[in-house]
């Protein structure tokens, strides 16, 4: 497996987080 591939992932996975994040702040601002 590529690291280049690996680090490809974990990005995508981050930016899930962050979405999920930020739909739960806009939700408490609600």
């Amino acid at each position: 497996v590529k690291p280049g591939l690996i680090g490809r992932v974990k990005h995508l996975r981050g930016e899930e987080d962050l979405r999920h994040a930020s739909l739960q702040d806009f939700r408490e601002e609600d």
